[in-house]
């Protein structure tokens, strides 16, 4: 009897089938003399396809016949069936051992994808703009640019969006156009600019600023703020405080007949870098008027810097069309900072007649205060 050591469970199906084959040649040796013989080194599914092969190969259908109604045949092809049988058995058992392995993967690939969106946390506002004076009436919308600088510098999206303030009485809100997302786990640094329109490093000034919305256009204002966050649940409504990047000019003329002040156009200052451009060859800004009876008031938002001599030239149109410009000049060289309000008056005294077609000639500026824009 074979008597040799098996080392895995292959080895183990040879040992049997070997053995089972040695004894089927012993009780059908008759049989098997007609049948080819086959080297018993080798395995099983070799044996088999090696008879298959001889089969095909025989010398007729009768040797065909022999050949298949031998034991030996037999018990090959049945040894033949039971090891693809294991084989399928084995492959469907480790499908089932791994079954609860893709499910686990299917269902943490969920809830990676739910946990990112969940991630998702966009930015909301709890800032308000303050408004320069000069305005007839109050602006119903304002809106400013927010751009997190960190996903920018980051190549991601959702990194800006413009939000629109919507006043009312009971409790003014925030709605953006468009999604500012934050950053997790690291410092969120934010640049904030009004108008929306406006970029945060340069300023382009409006030379027409005859009217409220022209007036407004041109109040340039920038904020920069950096919030760290560990942890987006813990979020918060972003602060911006906005610091304003021009210097106002208001000049308050008494003693004339308005109607005939037709407009005032302020020279701009001299101011060094490129921060701010004038969208005129020649440098001058159209004032916004708001006048009383024989009182006017002329403003305009200016960039910061120094100015001397003549600060703006007034148009005067008399009731026969007559049109005559005065220059309104500085007492002393004046210097203009950002978010300051310069206020200066004129005098201007009727005629001895107290006929109102022609307003007398201007007094120098003076100026009377200088504080915060409000």
């Amino acid at each position: 009897m074979h008597r040799r050591k098996c080392r895995n469970t292959a080895d183990s199906i040879r040992c049997r089938v070997f053995t089972l084959c040695k004894t089927a040649r012993r009780k059908c040796i008759a049989a098997d003399n007609a049948s080819p013989q086959i080297p018993s080194g080798v395995s099983v599914l070799h044996k088999v396809k090696t008879l298959q092969r001889r089969r095909t190969a025989g010398n007729g259908g009768k040797q065909r016949r022999e050949l298949r109604k031998t034991t030996l045949w037999r018990l090959f092809r049945q040894q033949y069936i039971n090891i693809k049988i294991r084989k399928m058995n084995k492959t469907i058992k480790i499908l089932a051992a791994m079954l609860p392995l893709f499910i686990t993967s299917c269902t943490n690939d969920d809830t990676t994808v739910t946990t990112a969106t969940q991630q998702e946390q966009p930015v909301t506002i709890s800032a308000g703009i303050t408004r320069g004076e000069g305005q007839s009436e109050p602006f119903a919308y304002d809106k400013i640019k927010v751009t997190n600088v960190t996903r920018k510098d980051k190549g991601l999206l959702n990194n800006s969006a413009v939000f629109t303030l919507v006043r009312s009485e009971s409790s003014p809100s925030w709605t953006s156009n468009g999604t500012l997302l934050w950053s997790a786990g690291e410092e969120n640094t934010f640049q904030a600019v009004y108008p929306a329109t406006a970029e945060y490093s340069s300023f382009t000034v409006p030379s027409d600023q005859s009217d409220a919305a022209k007036f407004k256009s041109a109040d340039w204002m920038t904020c920069e703020t950096k919030v760290t966050l560990n942890n987006l649940e813990n979020a918060s409504s972003l602060d911006l405080t906005f610091n304003r990047k021009m210097a106002m000019v208001v000049v308050l003329i008494s003693g004339a007949d308005v109607s005939t002040l037709t407009s005032l156009k302020f020279e701009c200052p001299s101011f060094e870098g490129n921060d701010y451009t004038i969208n005129s060859a020649d440098h001058k800004i159209n004032a916004y008027k708001t006048s009383g009876t024989y009182d006017a008031s002329f403003s305009a938002l200016i960039p910061p810097g120094t100015k001397g001599e003549t600060l703006c030239e007034l148009e005067i149109t008399d009731s026969d069309t007559n049109t005559e410009i005065k220059s309104l000049k500085l007492q002393n060289t004046q210097t203009f900072s950002a978010g300051k309000k310069y206020t200066f008056t004129c005098n201007m005294p009727q005629p001895s007649n107290n006929a109102h077609t022609r307003s007398a000639a201007p007094d120098n500026l003076t100026l009377v205060s200088v504080e915060p824009i409000f």
